[in-house]
């Protein structure tokens, strides 16, 4: 049985995607920036601060990626397309660089 990871898990198509998935019969878990998550195969990230909790890595076969600013919920000044840029690129750099490490250790 495969290991789905979602990043964005907690979103309005994270969710729904996580319950189609379960219904198939895989083992989904989330990357979430809440540390107070108590849901299993709950990993905590802070893509800011450059943090990812190592086992989300070891726990994921497959990794979807959703995470992102919300482009919908503000008017894209220039602030608000540098947050949307920001999220997207930072998240993505962080989790190439935990992937890169699991697979090829120092």
């Amino acid at each position: 049985m495969k290991n789905i990871l979602i990043t964005g898990g907690t979103g309005l198509v994270g969710t729904e995607i996580r319950k189609l998935l379960e219904a198939r019969g895989y083992n989904t878990g989330i990357l979430t920036g809440r540390k107070d998550n108590q849901e299993e195969n709950s990993f905590y990230w802070n893509y800011e601060k450059g943090i990812i909790d190592d086992k989300a890595i070891e726990f994921a076969d497959v990794i979807i990626y959703l995470t992102g600013e919300n482009i919908s919920a503000k008017r894209w000044d220039k602030k608000q397309k540098e947050k949307i840029l920001n999220s997207r690129v930072g998240s993505t750099k962080l989790l190439y660089d935990a992937i890169k490490l699991y697979l090829i250790p120092i």
